[in-house]
């Protein structure tokens, strides 16, 4: 195996690790993660089964990633459902319900939730699956083949970040002093 597929297999079991860690945080707080959803209330009947419903499934879909099983399907699934998370949950969250809609640190979660998406159609174009069937792939597969290319757009998240150290500078000056002197002194980090 070359440098180049021993990296693009690293970075593939990143994201599978990353979507495990989320899904076993949601299943921990049995809430919906704020890079999957924006709040929502609790008396929504059922939210409990799709928290964990939701969670089991990003478990599940990251050993699928980590064995490589269906895993192009898995990665573009998942790369689908949040992109289209993000224009109906939330966008709608910051515009309707968020107190702060105007700053660009309330929109975090939006960004990495596009961050996520973007990541899952990168890693669906870099798997290499020869096809198991003769039988063409389902409509909405094609269809979500066809972003695989604008994958890259999850950099947006990376500039807006770097746009907020600059607007925050301050904020996050003096947070940043306070976790390395908790670090330092404690060797734990409570928030």
């Amino acid at each position: 195996m070359t440098l180049t597929q021993n990296l693009v297999r690293t970075w593939q079991a990143f994201h599978a690790i990353c979507l495990a860690t989320i899904g076993i945080l949601q299943l921990y707080y049995a809430d919906f993660r704020s890079e999957i959803l924006p709040p929502l209330p609790p008396r929504i009947p059922g939210l409990a089964i799709c928290v964990w419903l939701v969670g089991v499934a990003l478990v599940v879909s990251a050993l699928a990633l980590l064995m490589r099983m269906k895993a192009t399907m898995v990665a573009l699934v998942w790369g689908g459902i949040l992109l289209a998370f993000i224009p109906i949950f939330h966008v709608t969250y910051m515009l309707l319900v968020s107190p702060h809609p105007n700053h660009l640190g309330s929109w975090v979660d939006t960004f990495n939730t596009l961050a996520l998406a973007g990541m899952g159609f990168v890693v669906a174009g870099s798997f290499e699956e020869p096809s198991e069937t003769g039988e063409p792939a389902p409509v909405l597969l094609r269809h979500l083949q066809r972003l695989i290319p604008f994958g890259r757009f999850f950099c947006i998240t990376v500039v807006a970040f770097g746009i907020c150290h600059f607007l925050y500078a301050p904020y996050i000056d003096t947070l940043v002093r306070v976790v390395i002197t908790q670090l330092t002194i404690t060797g734990d980090y409570t928030h």
